[in-house]
């Protein structure tokens, strides 16, 4: 598969991850960061966290599948170009 390819569904898929985090994220929560009760089992609350975890899941199969291939094209970390002075 071509990488240029590859990269265009992962940023589709980063996308929908970010979305759907996002939706999760305007809910309520406690002073110490957990979601109350009362808000975890109300319909819409459920609805965006299944969402969010569909594209979770859809996100790391594809990195799974792919993650050899996409980090070809990738630099090292620490990596730094060389200039020519």
């Amino acid at each position: 598969m071509n990488i240029e390819i590859l990269q265009a569904a992962q940023k589709i898929l980063w996308e929908d991850h970010d979305k759907a985090s996002a939706a999760v994220q305007v809910f309520p929560k406690l002073p110490n960061g957990l979601t109350p009760d009362s808000v975890r089992f109300s319909q819409p609350f459920r609805t965006a966290k299944a969402e969010y975890n569909q594209a979770f899941q859809a996100l790391r199969a594809f990195n799974k599948q792919h993650i050899k291939t996409l980090n070809k094209v990738r630099k090292p970390r620490g990596y730094k170009s060389v200039g020519v002075v």
